[in-house]
């Protein structure tokens, strides 16, 4: 990866990562049975990740192109706009979260997940020339999103069986279920961009010659894939100490996923 193509990896991933935590949190908000003290937590940490992917937007310069990557830097603006909105949404959640109004706080998470999706849309539309196209971007940044926000808010969750072991197991058992949904988008998503025609930055059509791309799909989705499932049985049979090492171990590995998905789409214009 180019070091110069740095700083967009960064501003992908933290994007990504703020606007999944948020859309874990709504659909657990949407339930009766979590513990409004994780609500409390977590909306804190999408908070705080929705602030400094809009520092970093603001920080980072988007030009015409970045090591023969080409952008739109013209979505720019639009997209630091939605990111301010989503971080405001994120905040109100929070702030409606400290108060436990579950009406209010589900209605800020809404606003929040529509405006997340919006700046996703926009980012995905200013990276996406040299993909094989718009939904190559957008999906891959989405399925991204959804991976990455389960899995560190489900590893968080986990902590919450461990101080109170009586909650209920449906909320953690949802966040695996919704891991694994996002995880098979995700390989659709990859093999769609290995198999589509794009921009040939790199001299390899496919980017199948570079070995990182093995290590993601092995290392950043096939295996935290089955860890996933493990951790989803261990949650269905209350077994949350195992279910919460193990999503430790699926959070780390997709994060570094993520950023390895990223670099290879700057350095190749394959949609990961």
């Amino acid at each position: 990866m180019p070091i110069n193509s740095l700083p967009y990896v960064v501003l992908l991933v933290l994007t990504e990562l703020a606007v999944g935590c948020l859309w874990a949190l709504a659909v657990l908000q949407a339930r009766s049975d979590v513990a409004w003290s994780f609500l409390k937590f977590g909306g804190a940490v999408a908070t705080t990740l929705a602030a400094l992917a809009l520092a970093v937007s603001v920080l980072v310069p988007i030009p015409e192109e970045v090591e023969g990557y080409l952008l739109n830097e013209e979505l720019a603006g639009p997209a630091r706009g939605l990111l301010a909105l989503f971080l405001g949404a994120a905040s109100a959640y929070t702030l409606t979260a400290l108060k436990e109004e579950k009406n209010q706080a589900l209605a800020m998470a809404a606003v929040g997940s529509v405006a997340g999706l919006g700046a996703i849309a926009l980012w995905a539309g200013a990276f996406y020339p040299p993909t094989w196209g718009y939904m190559g971007a957008f999906l891959s940044l989405s399925a991204g999103a959804a991976v990455v926000g389960s899995a560190v808010m489900g590893m968080i969750l986990g902590h919450w069986y461990l101080v109170t072991p009586r909650l209920s197991e449906r909320p953690l058992t949802a966040l695996t279920v919704l891991l694994m949904m996002a995880f098979g988008l995700q390989g659709l998503v990859t093999a769609l961009g290995l198999l589509l025609p794009h921009d040939s930055l790199s001299g390899d059509d496919t980017g199948s010659s570079f070995p990182f791309l093995w290590l993601r799909v092995g290392g950043g989705m096939v295996f935290p894939f089955a860890l996933a499932y493990m951790a989803y049985q261990c949650s269905a049979t209350r077994a949350m100490q195992s279910a919460t090492g193990l999503l430790y171990i699926v959070m780390a590995l997709v994060l570094a996923g993520e950023v390895v998905a990223k670099g290879l789409l700057l350095a190749t214009g394959v949609a990961l």
